[in-house]
């Protein structure tokens, strides 16, 4: 981390959040499928944290290994490159998977909302993240909460 990057703080919101995209991804890692049983699995969100506005919103967040979190945060964004007389954009691998896995127009939306401010409230995100995990238990009983 640089002088310039401070760390941004994680609450009991965050908490939940990150395990519910666990469980939501199976408790594997979404890109190599490793066993979150055997090894550590973070969330990982594309765009990061500090962006208010997507910080809890699924369609931004996927259970990644240490590994995977690690290669795809060193891969983020896109690589401006001269060909010719035209700047041309190449999307790195990390989003080309995101946009792989949403298809293009979920991926637009999710640019857009990352990109629109919100004002941060801690009480309600902790209200919609509790919201958004009890939706999710009814509609997939057998996945959360299931005893092994």
């Amino acid at each position: 981390m640089s002088f310039w990057q401070a760390k941004t703080k994680i609450d009991s919101a965050d908490r939940f959040f990150s395990k519910f995209i666990r469980d939501r991804d199976g408790q594997r890692c979404r890109n190599c499928r490793a066993d979150g049983r055997l090894i550590q699995l973070e969330c990982s969100h594309f765009f990061g944290r500090r962006m208010e506005s997507v910080r809890f919103d699924p369609d931004n967040a996927d259970a990644l290994c240490r590994t995977c979190h690690q290669i795809y945060e060193s891969q983020k964004g896109t690589v401006k490159y001269r060909r010719l007389d035209a700047i041309v954009e190449h999307p790195m691998p990390y989003r080309a998977w995101k946009i792989a896995q949403l298809g293009p127009q979920r991926f637009s939306a999710l640019e857009v909302r990352a990109h629109t401010h919100v004002k941060r409230d801690r009480r309600f995100s902790l209200i919609y993240v509790k919201q958004l995990i009890a939706e999710w238990e009814r509609s997939n009983p057998r996945i959360l909460g299931a005893k092994a």
